[in-house]
């Protein structure tokens, strides 16, 4: 079994550094959670929208989209129509780039608070629009893939 470490031993050093750096993060994650962004009922719901819209984007990606060998359309756009053929695999990345465009906006979004509430909601609108951006893009990927 092992010892106690004694005051000023090298373990307990060790031990009393790594407990004030956890003490650091508690204290940190406090200070956000009591942050006037995250009681900001408009704040909430543009950020619970954006999670739902994640949600939604990842399931019609899931459920339309099957692993297959053969190419299939993952860009379209209502000009050109077709206008890149790849795995099924790539079709994801229009959920990386929304989770993307998510956390570097909220983040731009919390830091903006303090300073103009308004700039914060715009950050967010942008996430939602793009978010109904890349569902609709998902959708037309997905009705063209089963056709």
């Amino acid at each position: 079994m092992g010892s106690t470490p004694t005051v000023g031993s090298s373990d307990y050093v060790i031990i009393k550094a790594k407990m004030s750096k956890v003490k650091r993060i508690q204290d940190n994650i406090q200070e956000i959670k009591e942050h006037m962004f995250f009681s900001d009922i408009l704040i909430l719901g543009f950020l619970a929208s954006s999670l739902l819209l994640l949600g939604i984007l990842f399931l019609i990606i899931l459920l339309g989209i099957k692993p297959s060998d053969v190419l299939i359309q993952v860009r379209f756009d209502s000009f050109t129509g077709v206008s890149k053929l790849g795995v099924w695999l790539e079709v994801y990345n229009l959920l990386i780039v929304g989770a993307l465009i998510g956390v570097v906006n909220t983040v731009l979004s919390y830091i903006a608070y303090e300073k103009e509430r308004l700039i914060s909601i715009f950050l967010l609108v942008g996430v939602v629009i793009s978010e109904i951006i890349l569902i609709t893009e998902a959708l037309n990927i997905v009705k063209l893939v089963n056709i």
